[in-house]
C-alpha cells in the first residue's frame, strides 16, 4: 500500500517526498527475511526496486 502511495506522489512529480519515504521503505525491506521464499515479497521488493529506478532516471 505504500509502495502505491509513493508511486502516485511520483507521478505528481512529489520526488523529495518520495526519496525520503522510499528510504524508509527500503529499510524496513532489508528487515525482511526470506524474501526469495515469497512471492509477495518478490513483487513488492520489485516494485520497491522499479520505482527506485524510475526516481534515479528521472534525476539523471
Amino acid at each position: 500500500m505504500a509502495v502505491n502511495s509513493l508511486e502516485k506522489s511520483f507521478e505528481n512529480g512529489d520526488k523529495a517526498k518520495v526519496e525520503q519515504k522510499l528510504a524508509k521503505v527500503k529499510m524496513l525491506m532489508d528487515k525482511l527475511e526470506n524474501v526469495d521464499n515469497n512471492s509477495l515479497l518478490q513483487d513488492l521488493d520489485a516494485k520497491v526496486k522499479g520505482l527506485e529506478n524510475k526516481l534515479q532516471n528521472q534525476t539523471a
